[in-house]
């Protein structure tokens, strides 16, 4: 007990109360992690799909979905059947998916180790697909590796022609030399 201007406070009570409010504190934020963790799409709410990627690189449960850079959906779950990924997808059920839909792994980042689909919903001439059903094609942007080979490619390609437009620049400097030589030699002449 602490006597402060007369009053008398006691370090356990204050101490209780400090404990008690990084306790409520610490519930809160437990709390609100988790509910932002929790997906608003319901059965109520979006349809499920199925789409098979041969690479899931950059993709986990809670990836996006989008249309025209707008989230419409989310992976909700990843898993291997028969050495392919099976993605599991909710969208919203405001957007239609027709027969033709197409779904397309791009990498979100520099380096590929976010990605982000992309859904085109089709065209209504082929029919809706149903809940349930495996959105039936799959686009693959080039992965990072394959862009690096192309550009591996290309700088191969560019010191090749370099090496060659050098070979070429000699000779020329070569017959300049020549065709010099031989012109001086006719002024001063003949000698």
């Amino acid at each position: 007990t602490v006597h402060v201007g007369g009053t008398c406070v006691d370090d356990r009570h204050n101490a209780l109360l400090v404990g008690f409010v990084v306790l409520i504190g610490v519930g809160l934020t437990g709390y609100f992690f988790v509910e932002s963790r929790k997906s608003s799409l319901r059965d109520g709410n979006s349809h499920r799909y199925h789409a098979i990627l041969p690479d899931a690189s950059g993709l986990s449960a809670k990836s996006n979905v989008v249309i025209a850079g707008l989230n419409v959906g989310e992976v909700v779950d990843i898993r291997l059947e028969n050495r392919q990924a099976r993605l599991e997808l909710r969208v919203v059920d405001t957007v239609v998916l027709y027969r033709d839909a197409a779904l397309r792994k791009e990498a979100a980042g520099l380096l590929g180790t976010h990605a982000t689909l992309t859904l085109d919903p089709g065209t209504e001439g082929a029919g809706v697909l149903q809940d349930g059903e495996a959105i039936p094609r799959i686009v693959l942007a080039a992965t990072t590796t394959e862009i690096l080979d192309q550009v591996d490619q290309v700088a191969a390609d560019v010191k090749s022609i370099t090496t060659k437009i050098d070979g070429e620049i000699l000779g020329i400097t070569t017959d300049i030399r020549g065709i010099t030589h031989a012109l001086s030699t006719f002024v001063s002449g003949g000698e």
